[in-house]
């Protein structure tokens, strides 16, 4: 028995459907999310005897990422699945969508605001060390938000890709 299988068009009657669709930076987004509520009360069905392994198994969810670039018309399609001790798709859709925001957000300031990807650090653990230090320095930045004004966090940003340690200067915190 595999996740995929639940969503058979066997199924098609027991599965519930969240869509989502966004337009911004010159692509649209599209998000569907099948699931499959309660599961276990299939488990009497000789392909299905394993569930009784998973005990808090709730929910079992088919998420399906669309994004269409506008520009060139390219399109790209994800497809994941997740189990969840959750019975109510809208939370779990919800909190798939926080993950990714998050996951994003962190992304986005490694990338952008402390130049990882242009790194030319590759020997040994030299781009996982300093991974490290970029998370560590985001970490104290957004303690120094909290505390401090704005613009002098975005000093420190600025101050902080150029050397990593100046972030952690006690008079700042």
């Amino acid at each position: 028995m595999e996740v995929e299988d639940f969503f058979s068009p066997f199924y098609k009657d027991k599965i519930t459907k969240i869509e989502e669709v966004n337009a911004s930076h010159g692509r649209i987004e599209s998000r569907v999310m099948e699931s499959f509520v309660e599961p276990q009360r299939f488990k009497e069905i000789e392909q299905y005897k394993d569930l009784d392994k998973w005990v808090a198994l709730h929910s079992i969810h088919k998420m399906t990422r669309t994004r269409h670039n506008k520009r060139d018309s390219s399109e790209s399609v994800e497809i994941s699945y997740f189990i969840s001790s959750l019975s109510e798709p809208d939370k779990v859709f919800h909190l798939i969508r926080n993950h990714w925001a998050i996951e994003n957000n962190l992304h986005y300031c490694l990338d952008v605001i402390m130049g990882e990807d242009k790194s030319l650090r590759r020997k040994g653990n030299a781009a996982k060390n300093v991974n490290i230090i970029y998370k560590m320095a985001l970490f104290f930045l957004e303690r120094l938000k909290k505390k401090k004004k704005k613009a002098l966090a975005a000093i420190q940003k600025i101050n902080a890709t150029k050397d990593p340690s100046h972030i952690v200067n006690i008079d700042y915190l």
